[in-house]
């Protein structure tokens, strides 16, 4: 198979996919407008689950239970692709603005065409509402859609199917330096710059533009919410259910001869080890970034008169943008750039290092870490901030535990959470860390992955639950132990 073929395909499946994706997004976003309290944490945990269920073990599962026929591994492939980048299009369509046109505007601009008009006068007009009405709103979820989708390496490689990725990834191992391999990564970049691009200037001319008002939030009821909550359960179960029922059989024979074994549990651990602290090492430098690209600066620190105050915003736009292109070009890009960074520059010094990975990490969880800061910076609120100030002060010490208490939840439980699952997704990262991992520090993702090419036993399934579930149970309890710290150092 050819780059071109593979390229060719990858592109046709990603545009179908986005393109199913949206009014599922549409419909789920809508729907998390309506729910309030309970129903909503419920909605919102089902919607998550696809997304944020390893793609590893996924990959594994169905690799186990693949029907010997690529039509049917196709579409099972594209359904769970579709399924897992639902909530992404989902949150894309929450937080973006509405366009600039409304449905009751399009509506009366209906109304106003003359009925003795010509049809292309016609055609004019409906293109026209169109273009600036619900299919402005389409483009970004579209286009993320669409990039992740076509950025994907883990599940095509371990379910067989074809993909430019899978054709890269095994370029770049089979060459001597990335140079090789970076010769051919102009036409996937080219895809990519080619959706991204004008997604991006849809979405500047969004922030400049006027914008319709909101539209009214229907309650969920009747058929709307039978639809949804019935995609809801059959979207977790087939992304998270299936594939731990798939591995869960013999699993605990596979724990007895893992534990049976401790040089092997030794090494299993010491990988583990390894990803997770240059995953939260990477985390740590994502969510710094990002938190620095969206405080506010009102005024320049180079004193004034020497830029318009006027275009000091857009100017942190443009290079908020420039520091997040890398990451939305995807993991395998960025890595390729940063390995030939460090191989063919005067850098070459450090590139048996974590740096490198670290870096390559960073940059492509960016995007990732800004969006997550947004999507809870609803919670963090100035007025909320400076009332937990105030209480913490208080004389009563009851009082005061209750201000820090406020102070936990206004302002570092939402910044804990995002780098929790920052950290999470650059440890189960597969691409960046093995071609930049330094001797003797491969990561357990990276290594499970090289077996689940060769074997299929209780063993590596034991190996595979061990490896994805002990970075969760560690930081959860580093959020534990991190509430009780924020709690010492405020008394």
């Amino acid at each position: 198979m050819s780059l071109a073929t593979a390229l060719c395909w990858s592109c046709v499946r990603c545009l179908a996919i986005a393109l199913l994706v949206w009014p599922l997004s549409r419909l789920l976003s809508e729907a998390w407008d309506a729910t309030r309290g309970s129903t909503r944490r419920g909605l919102l945990a089902l919607l998550f689950v696809p997304f944020l269920f390893p793609e590893l073990w996924v990959g594994y599962a169905y690799a186990l239970w693949l029907i010997q026929h690529p039509v049917w591994n196709e579409l099972l492939f594209d359904l769970l692709l579709l399924l897992k980048l639902v909530p992404a299009g989902a949150v894309v369509a929450h937080l973006s603005p509405p366009p600039p046109m409304s449905a009751q505007a399009i509506h009366c601009r209906r109304l106003a065409i003359r009925s003795d008009a010509r049809w292309s006068s016609r055609f004019a007009v409906q293109l026209g509402c169109h273009v600036r009405g619900p299919l402005r709103a389409a483009v970004p979820a579209v286009a993320l859609v669409f990039l992740l989708a076509f950025q994907d390496y883990e599940l095509p490689s371990l379910m067989g199917i074809k993909s430019w990725t899978v054709w890269m990834f095994d370029a770049q191992a089979g060459a001597r330096d990335a140079t090789t391999a970076l010769h051919h990564i102009g036409w996937p970049l080219a895809c990519e710059l080619a959706v991204l691009l004008p997604a991006l200037a849809v979405t500047l001319s969004n922030s400049v533009q006027p914008t319709a008002m909101a539209e009214p939030v229907w309650p969920l009821t009747g058929l709307r919410s039978a639809i949804v909550w019935s995609y809801l359960v059959v979207s977790a179960t087939l992304t998270a259910a299936i594939p731990i029922a798939i591995t869960g059989r013999g699993m605990f024979a596979g724990f007895g001869q893992l534990f049976r074994n401790q040089s092997q549990l030794a090494s299993l651990l010491s990988n583990i080890a390894s990803g997770f602290v240059i995953g939260a090492l990477a985390a740590g430098l994502t969510c710094g970034v990002a938190g620095r690209l969206l405080t506010p600066n009102p005024s320049p620190p180079w004193g004034e008169g020497k830029i318009d105050a006027a275009m000091l915003p857009r100017r942190r736009a443009g290079v908020r943008w420039l520091l997040m292109l890398p990451g939305c070009l995807g993991s395998l890009v960025v890595g390729l750039l940063v390995l030939v960074l460090f191989q063919r520059t005067p850098l070459f010094v450090v590139y048996d290092t974590p740096l490198p990975l670290v870096i390559a990490l960073a940059a492509w969880l960016l995007p990732r870490g800004v969006l997550m800061l947004l999507l809870w910076s609803g919670i963090r609120h100035g007025a909320g901030s400076h009332l937990a100030d105030i209480i913490h002060r208080a004389p009563s010490a009851p009082v005061a535990a209750k201000g820090i208490d406020l102070m936990w939840h206004l302002r570092h439980r939402p910044a804990w959470f995002c780098w929790m699952l920052v950290s999470y997704w650059a440890y189960l990262d597969l691409t960046s860390a093995a071609m930049l991992a330094p001797t003797g520090m491969a990561s357990a993702p990276v290594r499970l992955y090289d077996l689940m090419h060769f074997s299929r036993t209780s063993l590596l399934s034991a190996q595979t639950c061990l490896t994805l579930l002990v970075p969760v149970v560690l930081l959860w309890i580093g959020f534990g132990v991190r509430r009780q710290v924020v709690r010492w150092l405020a008394v």
